[in-house]
């Protein structure tokens, strides 16, 4: 009798200590980023990318890095439509959502979250009423998103 009460209590024992060890985070751990440091993609209608709102956007994230002696962009940046934004491209490390909806939004501004489906990984959605609004927005906080992605990496 012993000797099971022996047997029977080193497992628990195991699995007790285990359980303990953990964090307690129910999160499910989340997987590496993909793209390399300062490699972004923006999520953009295809439309919108070819007119001032989306040139507008390219021309801040290929911005130069100042500072230097030869010109850099801040960004390498690669763009895809929404309908093609698959749980492949969610695992980049810096996104750029656009958001155009002038039954949704009133004016524009920045959302922004952290590790949603790859870490690292930052997600900064711009929403807006209309491409006018979004250009005047993103050429007025053109400083905000450079330093949010630089901070960043």
């Amino acid at each position: 009798m012993k000797n099971l009460l022996i047997h029977l209590s080193v497992p628990f024992a195991i699995v007790l200590l285990c359980l303990c060890a953990c964090k307690g985070n129910s999160r499910i751990m989340t997987p590496s980023s993909s793209a390399l440091p300062y490699e972004l993609i923006v999520v953009v209608n295809p439309e919108t990318w070819e007119r001032p709102a989306g040139r507008a956007l390219y021309d801040v994230l290929t911005s130069d890095v100042p500072g230097l002696p030869a010109s850099e962009p801040s960004f390498k940046v690669m763009h895809t439509a929404s309908n093609d934004y698959t749980d492949m491209l969610k695992l980049i490390r810096n996104i750029i959502i656009t958001d155009i909806q002038p039954n949704k939004y009133t004016q524009a501004k920045f959302t922004q979250a952290r590790d949603v489906y790859a870490a690292p990984q930052m997600i900064l959605t711009i929403q807006a009423p209309n491409e006018e609004v979004f250009q005047k927005f993103v050429e007025e906080n053109q400083k905000s998103i450079v330093d949010f992605f630089t901070r960043a990496e």
